[in-house]
């Protein structure tokens, strides 16, 4: 719930702003990376990865790569696929 407040007083929406966060939530349920909100392209104009989903896929990457602890240890909540570029 502090993260979700945290984001919200940086995009006040009573000020004219948007509110839109984007959470990726490990196996345990942690949350692991944030976006504040708005557009999360792909790509930048130039064709290039833009940072933010860069910054996404990086850590998507890294949490695969982690064993699961011992109560997700079974086929439950197993993630075996990642975005594709």
């Amino acid at each position: 719930m502090r993260v979700m407040r945290r984001c919200h007083r940086t995009r006040p929406i009573d000020r004219g702003g948007w509110w839109s966060p984007s959470f990726l939530i490990d196996r345990e349920g942690r949350i692991r990376w944030v976006h504040p909100g708005g557009a999360l392209p792909m790509s930048d104009d130039d064709g290039a990865e833009a940072p933010a989903f860069k910054d996404l896929i990086k850590k998507l990457d890294q949490i695969l790569l982690e064993k699961p602890s011992a109560s997700q240890s079974g086929s439950e909540g197993a993630v075996t696929t990642r975005l594709a570029k």
